[in-house]
């Protein structure tokens, strides 16, 4: 976990890394509700000397109140001491003015009830040790942010978002913009991913063509910059896959997992390792497009989270499982035109998710029958991932309404 001091006007959207109480109450004195006179209720109806200080919000000017007097009030200012009402301004008359054309002399045309239109202190946000204003792990809001200003905090300290370094590999793959050999493609990668982490600061890594040392020049830059590396390409099992062999021999990585039971994704890699007394993690994507971003959203999307604060509870260190918090599962009713062939490996499938309030179910269209991992246009239509278990359980074909979990996005 990152945890940083932030002002508040840098803090929407962030995690609480503690709990905030109101150190004084609000507000802090009995406060008016109109724009009026402070009186004294007792007094009851009639004529009053109006005291030449008025009692304007923001106004350091006290005058005591006594019997048989009343003083202009605005909406938010402090009752004055020996005041216990207010009466708004449409409920007088002006009787006489000073030679100033001053308030002198006002007739009160109701009866005063004690407490009338103050708002009693501590009456938005009582002053209580016991009962935070705001608890830890909450991501903040305007609101929040708001509440927590009102109680004179300035600067609080807050889950940071961990920076993100992201590379794409290969000898096949150039920029968007750039002159295309023949035997080449643009990087559609990078594109989409940083597209998908907006909300952090991002450091873009480029491409790396497959050759060790320029492979450990870039996840190097990375290591410096950023506390997640996310690769893509570099991970199969070709010979000029080389990210993980530079990976453990240069940095010392640990690889937690080289291969996932998934498809799409299966080379995907997560490794870990310390860099001039820091950890990193690195998430090293399968290069096929498709492959990118069901594996950014199934794994690395909810770690992210995770370290942002989301879905952890210090106190019991117990963490929540980002799977079932993070992500929308639902259950739909499959629509097919024809039969689709179980994997024998888990299988991450687009679709289209339709809702209708005349349905029991929502219904969930693959976009495509073919699913291949190389072609992005199966992810454009669709806002959902169908998952399909392996065939393992003897079963080979999904049916039309057959019923499945899924996950919107």
């Amino acid at each position: 976990m990152f945890i940083s001091a932030k002002n508040l006007h840098k803090a929407l959207d962030l995690i609480l890394a503690h709990d905030v109480f109101a150190s004084v109450p609000l507000p802090p004195f009995k406060a008016s509700i109109k724009d009026g006179y402070a009186v004294i209720a007792e007094d009851g109806q009639g004529n009053r000397n109006v005291l030449s200080k008025a009692s304007m919000a923001g106004s350091n000017e006290v005058t005591r109140i006594d019997r048989g007097f009343c003083a202009r009030i605005s909406t938010g200012a402090a009752v004055p001491p020996g005041a216990n009402a207010v009466v708004q301004v449409e409920d007088t008359e002006l009787i006489m003015q000073t030679q100033d054309d001053d308030e002198k002399i006002i007739n009160i045309k109701t009866i005063p009830v004690a407490g009338q239109d103050i708002r009693p202190i501590g009456s938005d946000i009582p002053m209580d040790d016991s009962n935070p204003l705001i608890t830890k792990y909450k991501r903040l809001s305007s609101i929040d942010l708001g509440l927590i200003a009102a109680t004179g905090v300035k600067e609080i300290r807050v889950f940071r978002r961990p920076k993100i370094a992201v590379l794409s590999t290969g000898d096949e793959i150039v920029s968007a913009g750039q002159h295309r050999p023949w035997n080449c493609v643009w990087d559609s990668n990078r594109t989409v991913l940083m597209s998908l982490l907006l909300q952090f600061e991002v450091v873009d890594l480029g491409i790396t063509p497959d050759s060790a040392d320029s492979i450990f020049n870039r996840l190097n830059e990375g290591m410096q910059n950023a506390d997640v590396i996310i690769t893509t390409g570099g991970v199969s099992m070709g010979e000029r896959d080389l990210l993980k062999k530079v990976l453990k021999e240069d940095f010392d990585a640990n690889i937690h997992f080289g291969r996932v039971n998934l498809k799409p994704g299966k080379p995907t890699t997560f490794s870990t390792t310390t860099y001039n007394g820091k950890k990193k993690y690195i998430f090293s994507l399968p290069g096929n497009p498709v492959s990118a971003f069901v594996t950014f959203k199934i794994f690395v999307e909810p770690f992210l989270q995770l370290l942002s604060g989301k879905y952890f509870d210090f106190e019991n260190q117990k963490e929540a499982n980002p799977m079932d918090k993070l992500f929308k599962w639902i259950k739909c009713k499959v629509v097919l035109d024809k039969t689709y062939r179980i994997d024998t490996r888990p299988e991450f499938v687009r679709a289209v998710i339709n809702f209708s309030s005349s349905a029991s179910f929502p219904e969930a269209k693959p976009t495509e029958l073919n699913q291949m991992s190389s072609r992005l246009l199966n992810v454009m239509s669709a806002n959902g991932l169908l998952f399909i278990p392996s065939n393992l359980d003897g079963r080979k074909f999904l049916e039309n309404g057959d019923f499945i979990d899924a996950i919107l996005f």
